[in-house]
C-alpha cells in the first residue's frame, strides 16, 4: 500500500513539474504574439504615413507654391492678353509650367466673364467654364481647390476612364477684387508613379481614394477609377489617421485622412500575408519548446529508471 501511495506521489509530482513549464509557454507564446501585432502596427502606420507624405503632402506643396509664384504675374490685363489672339508673357510661361512639371496634364485660364483658354490646345472644346465641377465660387484668395473626380470634357489618353480631378485657384487683383480664375487638370498615372516602386513590408498595398471611393493613385495605373474602395473604409476612417480591421475582406486597413484635397491614403495588408510573416517565429519557438519538452521527459524517465 505505502509503495502504491509512492507511485502515486511521484507521477503527481512529475505531472505538477509540467505547470511552470505550461505557464512559461503560454507567457511566452502570447507575449510574442502581441509583440508583433505591435510592431506590425507601428511598422504599417509608419509606412502609410510616409507614403501618404510622398504622394500626397509634398505634391501639393509643390503645387502650392507654384501656383503662388504665378499668381504674382496675373493681372486682369495677363489674363485679357492671355485669352486674346494676341501675345504675352504668359504664353510662354503657362504652357512651360505643364510641360515641365509631373504632376498637371493641362491648364485652363479664365477671366471673370467666364471667357477661357486651354493648354494644349487640342484638349479644348466649347464649354461653360464657371459650370463645370471644378469651378470654386466660394474660394478665398490665395486658396488652392482640388475638386472631386468628375467626368472630363476632353476625352483624351491620358484621361483614365473620361475621370478627371483639378486644382484651382481663383485670381485677385490688389484691391481683392475677382478677376479670373486658373485651373490645372492633375495628370494622376505620373503621380501614381511615385509610389509605383515603393518597398511595402507585409505586401501591403498603398492608394489613394476620394472621399467617393475612387481609386485615384495606384502603382497599377490601369485600375485608376475602376475599383472602387468599400463605402465602410470610408465611414471608419473617422480620425485623421488610424487603422481597423476589416471582417468582410480580411484585412488590415491603415488610413490617413486628408480635406482638401478630399483624399484618404490607405494601405492594406491581407490577414494571411501578416500571419505568413509571423508564422516562421512562432514555428521556430513552438519547435525549440517541442525539443525542450522532449528532453523534460527523457530526464524524468531516466530519472523514474533510477528510483524504481
Amino acid at each position: 500500500m505505502k509503495n502504491t501511495i509512492s507511485h502515486k506521489s511521484i507521477y503527481f509530482l512529475t505531472l505538477s513539474t509540467f505547470i511552470p513549464f505550461i505557464i512559461m509557454f503560454m507567457y511566452s507564446f502570447i507575449s510574442m504574439d502581441m509583440r508583433n501585432k505591435a510592431d506590425f502596427i507601428e511598422t504599417m502606420s509608419r509606412f502609410n504615413e510616409n507614403s501618404a507624405r510622398n504622394a500626397i503632402e509634398r505634391p501639393i506643396q509643390e503645387m502650392e507654391l507654384l501656383l503662388h509664384s504665378l499668381l504674382g504675374q496675373l493681372t486682369s490685363k495677363d489674363i485679357e492678353d492671355y485669352i486674346s489672339p494676341s501675345h504675352s508673357e504668359l504664353n510662354s510661361i503657362i504652357p512651360s509650367i505643364v510641360n515641365s512639371t509631373t504632376f498637371f496634364d493641362a491648364v485652363i485660364l479664365s477671366d471673370k466673364k467666364g471667357n477661357y483658354t486651354i493648354y494644349p490646345e487640342n484638349q479644348g472644346t466649347n464649354f461653360n467654364v464657371k459650370e463645370r465641377p471644378w469651378y470654386p465660387f466660394s474660394a478665398r484668395k490665395d486658396e488652392i481647390r482640388f475638386s472631386a473626380p468628375y467626368k472630363a470634357i476632353a476625352k483624351t489618353s491620358k484621361y483614365n476612364n473620361g475621370m478627371a480631378v483639378t486644382a484651382s485657384m481663383n485670381i485677385f487683383n490688389d484691391h481683392s477684387e475677382f478677376v479670373g480664375n486658373i485651373a490645372f487638370d492633375l495628370d494622376l498615372n505620373k503621380l501614381s508613379a511615385l509610389i509605383k516602386y515603393n518597398h511595402s513590408p507585409y505586401h501591403a498595398r498603398f492608394k489613394v481614394v476620394s472621399y467617393d471611393g475612387n481609386l485615384i493613385m495606384y502603382s497599377n495605373t490601369k485600375e485608376l477609377f475602376k475599383r472602387a474602395i468599400p463605402q465602410a473604409w470610408i465611414d471608419r476612417a473617422t480620425e485623421s489617421e488610424g487603422h481597423f480591421f476589416d471582417e468582410k475582406t480580411s484585412a488590415y486597413v491603415f488610413y490617413r485622412v486628408y480635406d482638401n484635397p478630399a483624399w484618404i491614403a490607405f494601405s492594406v495588408v491581407n490577414e494571411a500575408d501578416f500571419e505568413a510573416h509571423s508564422t516562421s517565429e512562432k514555428n521556430l519557438f513552438l519547435l525549440v519548446s517541442l525539443a525542450c519538452l522532449i528532453s523534460y521527459l527523457i530526464i524524468l524517465f531516466i530519472v523514474k529508471l533510477s528510483l524504481f
